[in-house]
């Protein structure tokens, strides 16, 4: 009987304790709700101490990271992580902790034991590599961004700065008593309002503020008023307050978004829930578009990634649509907080997802064209500490603005700063050096950013330089010699802009270039072929002239071509001269290639000629035949050997042979080709020995051809005699000598191609 009333009395002794703990862990859930944190602290310690009960070590861990006691936060995260029932997400945020209080090292192994159980965060790369990341973000806008406490702040919360008119408006518990469950005098959250006048001073851009007051009397109410937005004339405000709900067993408050008109001043209308508001979730930190069609917010609405999710609502015929969530790329198992939508198209917001130094930290996403959010990027020291940083706010120039942080050195537990741009604005302008047009698509090398820059349609590049420092630009685009320039911001001041002309000169390109003409007709020659060999360098296509019978090749340096001209019914022509990219050659060789046919249509006139178009007043010629005087009736174009013998004589005359190498030439540069050399005499002496005369003329010319390499399959040698006169000096009729000559004459046409 006596073990039966032992144990019945440590049976009523333990449910006694385990009531007692559970009294307590319910009193100081509400403490934590009312962020009363010290009190709850005292609680979850005794509960921790006497119980050993993990839920108590954790709200501790939580408990001192909400009031900054970094160091006892990671004495009971320690005590958590090690447990086997410990989350993915507690060893993450231990691991931020570490990284926080300078334990980096031990806080990458965290984050592994993390990734270890979470293998496909998307920070995978970052966690990994979390030292380095800690010093990029140390790094990232030091010496650009100087961080200044302001005059206004009380010794207790003051946070959400909204600019309106000439002034801040700013939530802040410093007024409004009301008395928690303990019976202690706590303070409701009012809006309140500070005149700001911004000057500019030798040192930079300085605000003085005035007395902070009340912002309105009748917004202000026995209920918390926090986070405001403004609509561009400032007409129309949306603001945080704690929704009015009928009492639960939770005493949990929720935050909702009402929006009001101003009528007067400080007269505003009945004041509009929005229809999305809820009593089982809150909707809070209002920031509207500055063409006030889009409304962000945040939330913990079912259906998110997280804790609290940002979201957005767009006006529909006057009403605000259901809200949308802006997605994973931005929200994460965490939460995000104080959304400002900036005019460049930036959405600013708060977060403790995103991997930063500790705490909330501020990040910024761009919208880009498509409506799609860019990446997240971290804003760095100075904005973000290890400590809360958020609701930022930034002129439209994104010149200065204004922040709220727990930092140490504040006044309360909340505090707003202001932040100024320590740097100077950069335009850079890229245009071409002899036209002075814009250059787009230029890209510029740089020694001072993590990435080239890209000129835009006009040719423009904005960026921030630090004050004082010194960068080298390097700008370079296709079929443009590079340019570099060392830009120095030390005579700028915050603020300034700075607008650097660069002028790229365009690059002298090697070219062959010319013109192919008819040489019976004068007339350009399209559908000629033009090809380049290069027995050095690489090979280059052929190309088509096209009307107008132009053509251009972009060859290289160091090399030599040889040029061809192909069309049919013409003969193709490989020039004599090599064109050559040495030493001091020229940049560009300009050619005019006269192709001559060997057939004509039938019944087309033949024009002969020797004025070829103008291309280029220096340009290559090629040397041609000259058409013969007397026409052929099966449509084939006889042309003029200009070599001369002595009377009587077959061999060819000395100043002849120039000639003949010409024909080879030809020959060789067409070895399909069939071709007639003919021989003609004057009327003077017999006939029968001017034909015997002209054959032997014909043979002596072929006989050349042949020895040279020309085969004798594509060779006929004819002798004409005094047969085709080209003039009326036949027998008997008185001629002078220069009349004589030109029926002396030897040509050659095509008869057919060789098979």
């Amino acid at each position: 009987m006596g073990k039966i009333r032992l144990f019945i009395l440590l049976f009523m002794l333990s449910v006694a304790g385990i009531h007692a703990q559970s009294a307590k862990m319910r009193k100081a859930l509400r403490y934590m709700e009312a962020l009363n944190y010290p009190k709850a602290i005292s609680l979850y310690t005794e509960v921790a101490e006497k119980y050993d009960l993990p839920e108590a070590k954790l709200q501790l861990a939580k408990a001192y990271q909400k009031t900054n006691d970094f160091k006892n936060a990671e004495f009971w995260y320690a005590q958590i992580v090690t447990t086997p029932s410990s989350t993915p997400e507690q060893k993450f945020t231990y691991g931020q902790i570490l990284l926080g209080n300078g334990k980096c090292n031990l806080a990458e192994y965290w984050f592994k034991e993390y990734l270890n159980l979470r293998p496909y965060d998307p920070r995978k790369d970052i966690l990994l590599n979390a030292c380095a990341y800690q010093q990029e973000l140390m790094s990232k806008i030091t010496g650009k961004v100087e961080v200044r406490t302001t005059n206004f702040n009380s010794d207790r919360q003051d946070m959400g700065p909204a600019f309106f008119d000439n002034g801040l408006v700013f939530a802040s518990n410093r007024a409004g008593q009301v008395t928690d469950l303990d019976g202690q005098v706590k303070y409701f959250m009012d809006l309140f309002y500070v005149d700001a006048q911004l000057n500019k001073t030798a040192e930079g851009l300085q605000f003085v503020f005035g007395e902070a007051d009340q912002f309105s009397k009748r917004l202000n109410s026995r209920l918390h008023e926090g986070i405001v937005a403004f609509n561009q004339d400032y007409s129309e405000i949306f603001y945080t307050r704690s929704r009015k709900t009928k009492k639960s067993k939770s005493n949990i408050i929720r935050l909702e978004i009402v929006s009001a008109k101003k009528i007067d001043t400080d007269k505003w209308t009945d004041l509009q829930p929005l229809s999305f508001n809820s009593d089982t979730y809150n909707v809070a930190h209002p920031s509207l578009s500055p063409d006030g069609k889009r409304l962000f917010f945040s939330s913990d609405m079912p259906g998110g990634f997280g804790g609290k999710d940002l979201y957005v609502s767009t006006k529909v015929d006057g009403q605000w649509a259901p809200p949308i969530n802006l997605g994973a790329a931005i929200n994460t198992s965490g939460d995000e907080l104080f959304p400002h939508y900036h005019p460049s198209g930036r959405l600013y917001f708060s977060s403790d997802g995103h991997f930063g130094l500790g705490g909330q930290d501020i990040y910024f996403v761009k919208e880009n064209s498509l409506n799609e959010w860019d990446e997240v990027q971290n804003f760095g020291y100075p904005i973000n500490s290890i400590y809360d940083d958020f609701g930022l706010v930034s002129s439209e120039d994104d010149n200065y603005g204004f922040f709220t942080s727990n930092r140490v050195g504040g006044l309360g537990q909340d505090d707003i700063y202001s932040f100024f741009r320590t740097d100077a604005y950069l335009q850079l302008a890229l245009k071409d050096e002899k036209t002075a047009l814009p250059l787009a698509n230029v890209s510029i090398e740089n020694d001072c950013f993590l990435r080239p820059l890209v000129s835009d349609e006009n040719g423009i590049v904005q960026l921030k330089m630090r004050l004082n420092e010194c960068c080298t630009f390097t700008a370079g685009l296709e079929s443009y010699l590079p340019k570099g320039i060392e830009i120095c911001t030390d005579d700028a001041k915050s603020g300034d802009t700075l607008q650097v002309n660069i002028s790229l000169k365009p690059e002298e390109q090697l070219l062959i270039k010319g013109i192919v003409y008819d040489q019976r007709t004068n007339k350009p020659l399209d559908g000629a072929v033009l090809k380049l060999k290069t027995d050095e360098c690489n090979t280059i296509r052929p190309i088509v002239t096209d009307e107008s019978g132009v053509f251009e090749f972009t060859i290289q340096e160091g090399c030599c071509y040889e040029l061809r001209a192909e069309k049919g019914n013409y003969f193709a022509q490989t020039l004599e001269e090599e064109f050559c990219t040495k030493g001091d050659s020229p940049k560009v060789f300009d050619v005019q290639i006269a192709l001559q046919p060997f057939l004509i249509e039938e019944d087309a006139p033949m024009i002969a000629t020797t004025e070829p178009p103008v291309y280029k007043e220096k340009a290559t010629e090629v040397k041609t035949f000259e058409v013969s005087l007397k026409e052929e009736d099966d449509g084939s174009i006889p042309y003029l050997l200009n070599i001369y013998y002595d009377l009587g004589r077959a061999s060819v005359r000395k100043e002849g042979i120039p000639e003949l190498f010409k024909l080879y030439k030809l020959l060789s540069d067409n070895p399909t080709l069939v071709v007639e050399v003919s021989s003609h005499t004057d009327a003077r002496g017999k006939s029968s020995f001017n034909q015997k005369l002209s054959q032997r003329r014909a043979n002596a010319v072929v006989k050349w051809l042949e020895q040279k390499g020309i085969p004798k399959d594509r060779l006929v040698a004819k002798g004409y005699g005094e047969s085709k006169l080209v003039n009326g000096c036949s027998d008997g009729t008185k001629c002078s000598e220069e009349e004589h000559q030109l029926n002396r004459r030897t040509e050659f046409k095509v008869l057919g191609q060789k098979k």
